[in-house]
C-alpha cells in the first residue's frame, strides 16, 4: 500500500506540473497574440517592454492571482479588450478556485490516456480513489 500511495504521488507531482505549464503555455501565446493584434499600449511602447515578456508576465500574475501588471493603471488600459479580460479572468480561476475541478479532470484524461502512453494507470487510479492522501487541493469525485 506503501507503495502505491508514492506511485500515486508520483503521478499527481507530474499532472501538477502539467497543469501548471500547459495553463501557463497555452495563457502565454493566446495573450501574446490579444497584444499584438490589439491597438498598442503607448505606455508599454514608452518604456519599450517587450510584448513577449509582457505577456509571460501578466499570465502568470493572473495565474498566481498576485494583481501586479507593468502598467500604471493596472490592466484599465486593456478595457476595449474583451479577448485580454477573458482569458485572464479565466487564469485567476484556473489558479485558484477551479484547480481542484481542473486538476482532477486532467488525473481523469491521464487514467483514460494511459492506454497509449507511458503513464502508470494503477497509479493515476490510485490518486484518483484517494485523492486527500495525495494533496489538500484534489478532492474525491463527489465533493468536486
Amino acid at each position: 500500500d506503501r507503495r502505491a500511495l508514492v506511485r500515486g504521488l508520483r503521478s499527481v507531482s507530474l499532472a501538477v506540473i502539467l497543469y501548471i505549464l500547459l495553463w501557463l503555455g497555452i495563457g502565454t501565446a493566446l495573450f501574446y497574440a490579444v497584444l499584438v493584434s490589439s491597438d498598442p499600449l503607448p505606455e508599454l511602447e514608452d518604456r519599450k517592454f517587450n510584448p513577449g515578456w509582457v505577456a509571460v508576465f501578466t499570465v502568470v500574475s493572473a495565474f498566481n492571482n498576485a494583481g501586479i501588471t507593468q502598467t500604471s493603471n493596472s490592466l484599465l488600459s486593456m478595457r476595449t479588450w474583451p479577448g485580454a479580460w477573458v482569458l485572464l479572468s479565466l487564469l485567476i480561476l484556473a489558479g485558484n478556485n477551479f484547480a481542484p475541478i481542473f486538476l482532477r479532470g486532467l488525473l481523469r484524461m491521464m487514467h483514460i490516456l494511459s492506454r497509449w502512453c507511458s503513464v502508470d494507470r494503477d497509479a493515476v487510479r490510485y490518486a484518483l480513489d484517494h485523492p486527500r492522501q495525495m494533496t489538500t487541493h484534489l478532492f474525491d469525485k463527489r465533493n468536486t
